[in-house]
């Protein structure tokens, strides 16, 4: 009995490990296109933040040239 147990016990174990492993790529794929729309989404606030700073030591034109559109370009 304690055999049959074990047996099935391993037949379960590898069908959950078959079953994370068929998902992973599209849990992955998933999880990165949510992370890029969350930047795509949070870039402008950030650029807002970043170019309104009074105590930034960088220059208002790199401020706009390094903003939201190379944000765009590196994700894509």
């Amino acid at each position: 009995m304690m055999i049959l147990l074990l047996f099935y016990e391993m037949k379960l174990l590898a069908f959950i490990g078959d079953f994370f492993t068929a998902m992973l790529p599209l849990l992955l794929f998933f999880y990165s296109s949510l992370l890029y729309s969350l930047l795509l989404c949070l870039a402008p606030l950030f650029c807002f933040f970043f170019f309104f700073n009074p105590y930034s030591l960088y220059p208002v034109s790199s401020a706009l040239l390094s903003c939201y559109p190379c944000a765009v370009l590196i994700l894509f």
